[in-house]
């Protein structure tokens, strides 16, 4: 598995897994078929989980570029796994900062190693019409305007 800017390229295509899960068959029942499918969606799924654990240094260093006053904000294409990977990813490499992602759907995730960002999280929560909670070192959440947190992203 190759990963690259942050989402995962897989070795074989879906095309290739369909056909040896053996959905390609004819002679098949409709329950078999769709064993077969749902074993091949859930081989699918598990690549997809081991390649949101994998996030590539590139990824992270485009990230930690955007740092302002110890924190990186950004809005990030995937869903609120991915956030959570990321922002874990990015925490690792940039112990000091906190890290505040969010993505078009309104999730919003906040890490840091050194315990501060569910001070950060509120602040932002607030401004952005928002919901959720959590520890010093972790907070997730759901925001309505999202054109605010764009704004203070930047």
């Amino acid at each position: 598995m190759k990963i690259s800017s942050g989402f995962a390229v897989f070795n074989k295509k879906p095309e290739e897994i369909f056909k040896e899960s053996g959905c390609d068959k004819t002679d098949v029942t409709l329950s078999e078929f769709a064993a077969r499918l749902f074993s091949a969606w859930k081989y699918q799924r598990k690549l997809l989980e081991k390649g949101l654990r994998s996030i590539d240094d590139e990824t992270i260093e485009r990230y930690a570029s955007k740092i302002k006053n110890g924190v990186i904000a950004s809005l990030v294409t995937g869903e609120r796994k991915y956030l959570i990977s990321l922002a874990e990813a990015i925490s690792e490499k940039i112990p000091d900062a906190v890290v505040i992602l969010a993505n078009e759907n309104g999730d919003i995730v906040a890490k840091s190693k050194k315990g501060d960002a569910k001070t950060v999280f509120e602040n932002i929560k607030n401004k952005c019409s928002g919901v959720g909670g959590g520890r010093n070192d972790f907070c997730q959440g759901k925001i309505k305007d999202i054109d605010a947190f764009k704004e203070f992203a930047e």
